[in-house]
């Protein structure tokens, strides 16, 4: 095998630098129907997460998220996924229960890909909690979730079950 030499070299890194700027995927809200539902499922030893999914309306669909610790509300969270521009922007923010923010802003990811039953979305810029989020739904009972975090711990895997 020979070494890349001068145009070969220079064609490769270009292709590889218009990959990594392609835009997201097209998709609409409908793509997403998948993912409705009421979902449930542990977060470490003592913590639940609960996440009721709506069914797509428009060009938006949300999500109520609940953290119980212990059995008692611990966070809340509002996912809320539209349509822009010929793809999908996922926008996050967190509460306490008494609706202090746990984020100084709410969060944007753009879809970064999808599949049958799976879907990521990874974060524009630096300085958000998470780099993507990814969810699939490998089974008509079972919602998981991937969680790519900027903190400690960086990842997390999250199994849940239909409620």
């Amino acid at each position: 095998m020979q070494p890349l030499r001068g145009c070969a070299w220079a064609s490769l890194v270009l292709a590889g630098m218009a990959a990594a700027d392609a835009a997201p995927p097209a998709a609409s809200i409908a793509d997403l129907a998948w993912m409705t539902g009421a979902w449930e499922g542990p977060m470490g030893e003592s913590a639940v997460l609960q996440e009721t999914w709506l069914e797509p309306a428009d060009d938006a669909m949300m999500a109520a998220v609940r953290l119980l610790e212990n059995g008692k509300t611990n966070m809340v969270e509002l996912i809320v996924i539209e349509e822009s521009e010929g793809t999908l922007v996922f926008r996050i923010q967190q509460w306490s229960k008494s609706y202090e923010p746990r984020m100084p802003a709410p969060q944007k990811l753009v879809l970064a890909e999808l599949g049958d039953n799976s879907v990521r979305f990874e974060a524009e810029e630096d300085g958000n909690a998470f780099r993507s989020l990814t969810y699939s739904r490998p089974s008509p009972e079972a919602f998981n979730i991937q969680l790519e975090l900027t903190q400690p711990p960086t990842s997390l895997d999250l199994n849940l079950r239909r409620r």
